[in-house]
């Protein structure tokens, strides 16, 4: 039964996404994804739902000096509320009567500034499909909450204690070697700050984005004095750290495929998509030992606008396990399966 319900909410999450794409004016944003892990290493599938609620919408004309006869700057902002959560479910011969491990949840607050500018000199041909070249700049600033919702003892040989303000004390009876993260039950709980900076290439041909290559870095600071309402303690700063660095990029290319006419046929992925080849690279100044100190990850995806931007994908990580009390292991493994890319690309106007 919890199998089925977790499945059904990461699986919902991952279809209703697109459903208010219409009103997303933003880019840089979090993709949706539903994915299958090979090796397993007991783990079956992993989904994580990232919905951007927009609170403030004032990008709309983000591109409307793009075919202005000389060059200018347009700027816009935008705010968003995400309700991000990541779930795991494991395999039914590690732990049969626990399926789905404790959720990730990490809502946030996002405040993105934009600005875009066309490359080069006048334009002089009127035409809508006219090639052209734009600078797209934007500067993200993140406040984020992320923790598991659990209420254990951070490691396994730690027990609550009575008194009301339920310390953690180490306990006596705990066998040797014990002396590890909880992984079952342990809180793990942080606020967090991110700033991140993104710049992109982006070339334009029938006045839609042909190709774009985009480069960004950031750093995320986990702050001691946000304890209080459950932000990052002394003993999790420890091995998780509060400053870790991160870099990435990004290609991408519109595709078109002829949808076929036979009606058996006419579900296959087809029309007017998206194919994107995306690297992040995230290093650790503080880790538990064991732990690489950098984490990479690799996707590709092919999402389909007929599709409201569903389509495949495919993801390597290395390095730390970044689902909350997995971060004493490594997650080097290959993941497939679903998901959906939240950026729209609407024609340019004349």
């Amino acid at each position: 039964m919890i199998r089925s319900l977790a499945i059904t909410a990461t699986v919902a999450g991952l279809l209703l996404a697109p459903l208010r794409l219409d009103a997303q004016a933003g880019i840089f944003l979090d993709r949706s994804y539903v994915v299958h892990m090979w090796p397993d290493e007991g783990l079956l599938y992993e989904g994580l739902t990232a919905i951007p609620l927009t609170l403030h919408r004032g990008a709309d004309s983000l591109y409307s000096t793009l075919r202005n006869p000389e060059p200018t700057w347009a700027t816009g902002t935008m705010w968003y509320l995400t309700p991000m959560f990541v779930v795991r479910q494991i395999a039914a011969n590690v732990d049969a009567s626990l399926p789905v491990r404790s959720p990730s949840f990490m809502p946030k607050l996002d405040f993105q500034y934009l600005a875009a500018r066309r490359i080069g000199g006048r334009i002089r041909q009127s035409a809508a499909d006219y090639p052209l070249a734009a600078m797209i700049v934007g500067v993200d600033g993140t406040f984020g909450h992320y923790s598991n919702g659990q209420a254990g003892c951070f490691r396994a040989n730690e027990k609550r204690t009575s008194s009301s303000s339920g310390d953690c004390v180490v306990d006596p009876n705990a066998p040797p070697g014990s002396d590890t993260l909880n992984t079952i039950d342990g809180s793990f709980s942080t606020w967090y700050f991110k700033v991140q900076g993104n710049m992109r290439y982006q070339y334009y041909k029938d006045s839609l984005p042909l190709t774009s290559f985009t480069l960004s870095a950031g750093v995320e600071w986990h702050p001691p004095f946000l304890e209080a309402i459950g932000g990052m303690d002394t003993a999790l700063a420890a091995v998780y750290g509060r400053i870790r660095p991160f870099a990435g990029a990004a290609i991408t290319r519109r595709s078109e495929w002829g949808c076929p006419d036979a009606i058996p046929f006419g579900w296959l992925p087809c029309g007017v998509g998206r194919v994107k080849l995306d690297a992040h690279v995230q290093y650790l100044p503080t880790h538990p030992t064991g732990v690489s100190s950098v984490t990479t990850t690799t996707e590709l995806a092919w999402t389909f606008t007929r599709y409201a931007g569903i389509g495949p994908i495919v993801r390597l990580h290395t390095g730390q396990d970044y689902y909350n009390m997995g971060l004493s292991h490594e997650l080097n493994v290959l993941q497939f399966g679903l998901t959906v890319d939240l950026e729209h690309d609407r024609p340019l106007r004349p």
